[in-house]
């Protein structure tokens, strides 16, 4: 491993210059060699794994960067998935997003998923340690499927729930104090209207 001081913020990867084609893939997560991501207690069965790459560091606005190539290994449950991964070869261009699935098992309620530089692609561009794995997102979803919402699309999710339920208990709430007053509201105007008759003792 590449005899670097890494801190926190240099993990996070932000690019400097040209947006890419969605928010979600404005910052990655950058290592120099190897990074797992760990799904703690999930239920034992079947799910898809989509994971969501862009190259936003070597990028073709940099002349230096254009013969640059991030390969990298992919891993899940221990097995090896994708072997020599380029995000710029398979999405074709920089700063353009690609997101790959795979179906896997969980039989001990923990996923595991890790990306691994195996010492291939480029090595000193633009400076040592820059040219491990990136990435941008992981979703994932139970069972076996050709589509999992993205995680755009499900953090919206939430907010129109709230929003249509909010509505709907305000048309009830008018609902309900229109009734009250429709059919008490004229009773209690009555009664306060009628004279009570005074008798005399005399």
């Amino acid at each position: 491993m590449d005899d670097i001081n890494f801190n926190d913020d240099k993990y996070t990867l932000r690019p400097n210059i040209s947006a890419v084609v969605s928010e979600l893939y404005k910052t990655a997560r950058r290592t120099p060699l190897s990074i797992t991501y760990y799904g703690y207690c999930l239920e034992n069965g079947d799910y898809t794994v989509r994971l969501h790459f862009a190259e936003i560091q070597f990028t073709d606005e940099i002349p230096g960067y254009r013969v640059a190539r991030r390969v990298f290994d992919i891993y899940i449950q221990g097995k090896r998935v994708k072997q020599d991964f380029n995000i710029e070869e398979a999405a074709k261009g920089s700063n353009r997003n690609i997101t790959i699935a795979f179906n896997t098992t969980v039989t001990d309620r923990t996923l595991e998923i890790r990306l691994y530089w195996a010492g291939r692609g480029s090595t000193l561009i633009p400076r040592r340690g820059d040219y491990g794995p990136i990435i941008s997102a992981i979703s994932v979803c139970s069972g076996n499927r050709t589509y999992c919402e993205e995680p755009e699309e499900a953090s919206k999710k939430p907010i129109v729930i709230g929003v249509v339920t909010s509505a709907v208990f305000l048309i009830f709430l008018v609902m309900g104090v229109s009734y009250w007053k429709f059919c008490y509201g004229h009773k209690h105007t009555r009664e306060r209207g009628i004279v009570q008759p005074i008798f005399s003792a005399n």
